[in-house]
């Protein structure tokens, strides 16, 4: 089997409403549908976010950078084509960089394709552990006054854990906090966390932390700015709160040692943009330490799949993020879409990631 084409489909769609987080606002999706073509007739699927949440220079990396490095190449041997990609950000000591994220799109393609030639799931291939997994509702922000309604109604919806957003500018983030916790009260089953998307900064971290500690989240998400890894290490040492971290500071295994060797993150939270093969390492390398991996999920359909394959091998898993805000794009473009229904995702069984494009939604929002 042979590759004979790399090619790059740009999807948007708009949200029914902006979606808030303390760094940033989305007004609607943009993603790049990456799929491989083989000599044989079989397709691998991935996908990279576009604009606002990523960069549209990604279709011209794929296409001008790494197409003509694929080209002609084995698909079934995905390390050594994972080596091929990872030199063409090694010349220039781009390991951070929009190229890492063509790489894992490509990557998890890979994994597709050889699930779909070996007529099993890629869960298979990675090593079955589990054939469903416990979603947690992703939210965004909430007004106050509507929170506990809207945590209480994910609870009752059978979902493992809720997420909550704080870290806004002026907000009160244990008044927010503390009206989630009249949904779930403490010795609830259903977890409770809070993501703060970098919104605090050093010198008022561990006093913030601790206001939130009397409400034992489950953990505490991404407050600080990813490039402070030693305050990181500092809040770590200080809070009871679990403290996690990975969606914009883990490129690859070697981001992750660091963290780990810093004492940086009680949980790893690396995202399947940088590919399976990557992530895997990145669990083993945690699970060697002792701790969860539980990815960050705020994406396109196909990384959701990849995602579910992941969760369903590893054995530091505890939960899937899942975000509640309705993306046309992300629950429409795949059969099956994927849904959690109770709270669990059950876990694909046909071949490679386990879903199938829907041309219809390819046409309705195609726009390049």
């Amino acid at each position: 089997m042979k590759i004979t084409d790399v090619k790059a489909t740009v999807l948007a769609s708009k949200y029914d409403r902006p979606i808030h987080f303390a760094h940033m606002e989305l007004t609607e999706r943009r993603i790049i549908l990456v799929r491989v073509y083989t000599d044989e007739g079989v397709i691998g699927l991935g996908d990279i976010d576009g604009s606002p949440a990523g960069d549209m220079a990604c279709v011209q990396l794929l296409e001008n950078t790494f197409r003509p490095v694929l080209i002609g190449t084995d698909p079934l041997a995905i390390g050594a084509r994972h080596a091929d990609m990872f030199e063409l950000l090694n010349r220039l000591g781009r390991y951070r960089s929009l190229e890492s994220y063509v790489l894992g799109a490509v990557d998890t393609a890979l994994w597709d394709i050889a699930g779909k030639a070996a007529g099993m799931p890629v869960h298979r291939l990675l090593g079955t552990r589990r054939s469903a997994i416990d979603a947690y509702a992703s939210l965004e922000r909430v007004e106050p006054g509507k929170l506990a309604e809207a945590v209480g109604r994910r609870a009752a919806e059978g979902f493992a854990g809720v997420k909550i957003r704080i870290g806004f500018r002026g907000a009160d983030d244990e008044a927010i906090v503390a009206e989630a916790r009249k949904a779930l009260p403490l010795g609830s089953a259903t977890r409770l966390m809070a993501d703060a998307n970098s919104g605090w900064n050093r010198a008022h971290a561990v006093q913030y932390g601790r206001r939130l500690e009397p409400h034992q989240l489950h953990w505490l998400e991404e407050p600080l700015p990813p490039y402070d890894l030693p305050g990181y290490a500092q809040l770590a040492a200080e809070l009871a709160t679990p403290v996690a971290m990975g969606e914009h500071e883990i490129f690859n295994r070697y981001d992750a040692r660091d963290i780990l060797l810093a004492g940086a993150a009680d949980i790893l939270q690396p995202d399947l943009r940088q590919g399976i093969s990557e992530v895997m390492r990145i669990a083993h390398l945690a699970s060697a330490w002792d701790i969860p991996c539980i990815p960050h999920f705020f994406g396109p359909a196909i990384r959701f799949a990849a995602m579910v394959q992941v969760l369903a091998a590893i054995d530091n898993y505890q939960l899937c993020e899942y975000p509640v805000a309705f993306d046309p794009i992300r629950f429409e473009l795949t059969d099956p879409p994927l849904a959690a229904l109770a709270g669990k995702i059950e876990v694909p069984t046909g071949p490679g990631l386990g879903v199938a494009l829907r041309e219809e939604t390819l046409r309705r929002y195609e726009v390049r």
